[in-house]
């Protein structure tokens, strides 16, 4: 897709969610690649994207939506089998770049829990990004495969999740993205009974922390 189109597609997604009420939308913002077919355009990645935001943030600052930029690996180079989960770079020193660069009332962050345990635990490196929290994605996995799995089925450290979310400015509605489809459930009822309960678990952890460090 041409830029300019990718433009105008997002101004369209920004003014959907303010006619939502909406004050975020998520933006994907991939990290520099190994992908052959794709690497000779690493050099220009940054330029690009401060491009495209700058051509973005007028038009977000005067719908009161901000754009979330979320943490992503290197899935080109993975899905082409050039590298695997456990070797795949990141976002995080990109993301890092481009929120410095813009005021948080126009950029912000989107934490995808899943996409920071794959390969190894990534949570660490998008920390010092939580100061910029505006979107959650939470949703488990185990380590090698992009699952949505419920709360507690995977290798994501629900504490250290929890202790980043306090720490940020967030206050809004947990938000969570989860899948049925590699789950023991056939049905929707049961699993959405048994998601709940995960989700609850973890938003009593957070309100416990949040109520440990008001006292």
């Amino acid at each position: 897709m041409p830029r300019l189109a990718g433009i105008e597609l997002v101004k369209n997604r920004i003014h959907l969610a303010e006619q939502l009420g909406g004050d975020a939308v998520v933006m994907h913002v991939y990290p520099p690649t190994v992908q052959p077919k794709l690497s000779g355009f690493n050099d220009f990645l940054f330029d690009q994207i401060r491009r495209s935001l700058d051509d973005l943030e007028v038009y977000a600052r005067e719908c009161g939506v901000r754009i979330a930029l979320e943490n992503l690996i290197d899935f080109a180079a993975v899905e082409a089998g050039v590298t695997d989960m456990a070797h795949a770079g990141d976002n995080a020193d990109l993301l890092a770049r481009l929120l410095a660069a813009y005021a948080p009332e126009f950029l912000g962050f989107c934490f995808d829990s899943g996409h920071a345990v794959l390969g190894f635990d990534r949570t660490a490196r998008y920390a010092p990004l939580f100061d910029r929290l505006a979107v959650l994605h939470l949703h488990d996995n185990d380590g090698v495969n992009d699952l949505h799995l419920p709360v507690g089925d995977g290798v994501v450290n629900w504490a250290d999740v929890a202790a980043l979310v306090v720490a940020s400015p967030y206050t809004k509605p947990l938000s969570f993205e989860l899948s049925i489809r590699h789950t023991r459930f056939t049905e929707a009822a049961p699993f959405l009974a048994y998601s709940m309960a995960g989700c609850r678990r973890f938003a009593e952890q957070v309100a416990r922390l949040r109520t440990q460090a008001q006292t």
